[in-house]
């Protein structure tokens, strides 16, 4: 388990996949730690890999651009990249800088385990007030 600042990182099994539990916020003061998890994951061989971002409150742009290459790379060499039940805020952010289409998404671990997953757009809420 890796603490940053109230950032948690923490690396689960749940076989076959190896699990990233992210807690908080990952920016550009933490996000070298994160990166360096997951070379290490897929240095080691690890080709299941699911990111839980149940609990994470933001992702910088550049950790959301390396996990699509991370599972653009993974993909090609026969493995998979999924997340698991990002957090409302985590899914607005890659709806709109990377698209619905991007990872796989499961809303639970039970989904995960038996390869069911949807694809739902979050929504998105307006407090807009019209004149007349």
């Amino acid at each position: 388990m890796v603490i940053f600042m109230k950032t948690v990182v923490k690396l689960l099994e749940l076989s076959p996949w190896k699990v990233i539990y992210i807690s908080g916020r990952i920016d550009a003061f933490n996000a070298s730690e994160l990166l360096k998890t997951f070379n290490r994951l897929k240095d080691s061989g690890s080709y299941q890999i699911a990111v839980d971002l149940s609990s994470a409150e933001f992702l910088s742009l550049s950790v959301l651009n390396y996990l699509a290459t991370l599972t653009r790379d993974l993909r090609q060499q026969g493995g998979e990249l999924v997340l698991v039940s990002p957090s409302h805020n985590v899914r607005k952010q890659i709806d709109i800088f990377l698209g619905v289409k991007t990872f796989k998404i499961f809303q639970s671990y039970d989904e995960l385990k038996m390869g069911v997953f949807f694809q739902a757009r979050s929504e998105f809420y307006s407090d807009a007030v019209f004149a007349e």
